[in-house]
């Protein structure tokens, strides 16, 4: 079976290759060097920089064919369609594995992947399931799982010679690499977390078997760091069993498994990197007393390269392989969606810039914002001469102005995206401005982030609207209807967020709102809904209905809905997606006679004008288990308490 090589990178010419030589039935055909558009995109920099760099991966490819044989391939696009190639080796930076391995599955390839598989359980299981579809083997090689070493370690614990374990700890940390190492890149997947982490992370669900859990995890950084450079962490099983796991791309160096148990101890370091041919040892401590014993000595990386040749061969092992890769990329999501409470305060974010912040969610943010994280500078941007509140750092600017990038601070590491105009019968008649302030104010957004080569976060607001109403709780991926203008604007936006990070890799999360309600600010109102509701009661009139008032929300209270705001923005987990946010279940008229009862008024139900008929969407109540999956999401405000009618 011939295989070609993705990138002409160091791991695949110094050990993936040696490996390769001794494997017989895998013959290595070729290497791929990166195309100007694969490398760098539509962005392309100065011509002599193209060829600097382009001339470099050549000139490391032709070691690879100098030494070994095979063939140069001048795009990565060309070597995983070539019909000569039957299997392809993947050692991209992270962020591109997902792509890169779609390509080679569509186009019939089996796929052996460097670790990490990819940056998020999603895109894993997608391309385990294509692999599945096609008959094809996919391995992510964490080599070290094959080594020797470990049958020996675990012998010796299930012998009882330690007694009962009372606890695991396995630690891996290297000291820093330099500064353009792909490992302290954002874009290109970087982060302690998906690299070392990731080894502590798989050992540590090998040893607590498939009921493993992440129960505790801690994500820090460093100033002038955009990833994540050490953590900490703990799982445990059924069984009560414990792992306990630190990982650091700025530490000492470290690569060490603990088992401490009722009678003994056993150590051992190099448990994660050892060499072909390197002889591990371990000590067992009883006591005052220690023996150091010897381990065994393997190639892990060509057990490795067997087990992916067994992928291919036998279904079963396929089978399992998907499963183990599946449940490794669910584990890191876990881990990162439980440090996002936790996240260090060394890992800066330092600038937030909030357009539209004149607005109803936008005020309530500034207000929680400066409250919460009073050490984050807010720049703040909307139409009108001065911010309603009086907040500082703020400035007069229509976002359609030509050279947005001049007026708007981009280097934030967080952008807010409120500006635009709501309503519903409205959007018909002055459809211009709709198209203005919601469409192509954030298309001259995003073109002024492109422009200034921003690495901002940008966060999005979206509505229930785009949604068709039904009975029973909305998913995000459930079907769609758009009844009004901004139903259409807002899907659009939504659209155009996912087509410029696909294009420009503009980082982006989308959350869709459907009914909030109060506000943090003092002396400040509501609105929508609910403040008209409270307005009218409060002022002893009737509360009026369209309809009998049976249509469902879902009801959101503003302190929640910032909170979950500021998680979803700090979190490297909610990224590139849509996310529900929940809150309260009820109904028009549930809300109406609740309030109604407390002021002693009534509640009149009227018909439906024509337009407002035609355009009513329906229950709308939200699902949000795709958010809580991501980060920890609590709703702390109801309804009740909110309108006085606790008791």
């Amino acid at each position: 079976m011939n295989i070609g090589i993705i990138c002409p990178s160091e791991i695949a010419f110094r050990r993936f290759m040696p490996a390769l030589e001794k494997l017989p039935e895998l013959h290595f055909a070729g290497i791929g060097v990166g195309s100007k558009e694969e490398w760098f995109g539509e962005q392309l920099p100065a011509e002599e920089t193209i060829e600097k760099i382009l001339g470099e991966q050549r000139k490391k490819a032709q070691e690879f064919i100098t030494q070994y044989g095979g063939r140069i391939y001048d795009s990565y696009e060309k070597l995983v369609t070539a019909e000569q190639i039957d299997a392809v080796y993947i050692p991209l930076p992270p962020a591109l594995h997902y792509q890169w391995a779609k390509k080679a599955l569509e186009a019939g390839k089996h796929v052996l992947v460097e670790k990490p598989s990819t940056i998020a359980a999603k895109d894993t299981a997608e391309l385990a399931a294509l692999a599945e579809g096609k008959g094809l083997a996919l391995h992510e090689n964490y080599m070290f799982a094959f080594h020797e070493q470990l049958e020996a370690i675990r012998e010796t614990v299930a012998s009882g010679e330690l007694g009962e374990v009372r606890l695991y700890r396995v630690s891996f940390g290297f000291p820093r690499r330099a500064a353009n190492d792909f490992r302290y890149n954002k874009k290109l997947g970087g982060g302690a977390l998906i690299d070392a982490g990731g080894y502590t992370l798989k050992y540590a669900s090998m040893l607590l078997g498939e009921d493993a859990r992440v129960r505790y995890a801690q994500m820090n950084g460093l100033e002038d760091f955009e990833v994540d450079i050490y953590g900490s962490g703990a799982l445990t099983n059924s069984d009560g069993v414990t792992v306990q796991i630190a990982y650091g791309m700025d530490n000492n160096y470290k690569c060490e498994l603990e088992v401490w148990g009722s009678k003994g101890c056993l150590y051992t370091g190099r448990v994660l990197t050892a060499p072909a041919g390197f002889v591990p040892e371990m000590v067992i401590r009883k006591g005052n007393e220690e023996e150091v014993r010897k381990l065994p000595a393997d190639d892990a990386f060509g057990k490795s390269l067997h087990r992916f040749m067994e992928c291919v061969q036998n279904p079963e092992i396929r089978q399992k392989n998907y499963k183990e890769l599946v449940r490794q990329a669910e584990l890191v999501d876990e881990f990162r969606r439980q440090a996002a409470g936790l996240r260090s305060r060394k890992m800066k974010v330092r600038k937030i810039a909030i357009i539209g912040a004149n607005g109803y969610i936008a005020r309530n943010l500034i207000y929680q914002l400066q409250k919460e994280k009073p050490d984050v500078q807010l720049e703040l941007y909307d139409l009108a001469e001065k911010h309603v509140d009086g907040a500082g750092h703020y400035h007069c600017v229509n976002v359609l102005e030509e050279n947005l990038e001049q007026k708007v601070d981009f280097s934030c590491d967080i952008l807010y995206m409120f500006a635009g105009k709501t309503g519903s019968e409205k959007g018909f008649d002055e459809y211009e401005v709709f198209l203005d302030t919601n469409e192509r104010a954030l298309l001259n957004v995003l073109n002024a982030y492109r422009r200034s080569h921003s690495k901002a976060k940008l966060i999005f607001p979206s509505t229930r609207l785009v949604y068709k109403g039904k009975e029973g709780a909305l998913r995000e991926d459930e079907e769609k209807e758009f009844k009004t203008i901004y139903a259409i604007n807002k899907f659009a936006c939504e659209q155009y967020l996912k087509q410029y990070h696909e294009v420009y890799g503009v980082e982006y999360c989308t959350f869709r709102i459907c009914l909030p309600y109060g506000t943090l600010i003092p002396d400040a109102t509501s609105y929508g809904t609910a403040e008209f509701m409270l307005g009218r009661a409060t002022k002893g009139e009737n509360i009026s209905l369209y309809g009998d008032g049976s249509v469902r929300r879902t009801l959101t209270y503003m302190g929640d809905l910032c909170e979950i705001l500021i998680q979803g923005a700090f979190s490297d987990s909610c990224v590139n997606d849509v996310y529900n946010i929940g809150g309260e279940d009820y109904s028009l008229r549930e809300m109406a006679e609740l309030i109604a009862r407390k002021y002693q008024v009534g509640v009149t139900y009227v018909d439906y004008p024509e337009v407002a008929l035609k355009i009513e969407s329906g229950s709308t109540v939200f699902d949000d288990t795709k958010l809580k999956e991501k980060i920890p999401v609590e709703y702390h405000m109801t309804f009740r308490e909110w309108c006085g009618c606790e008791k």
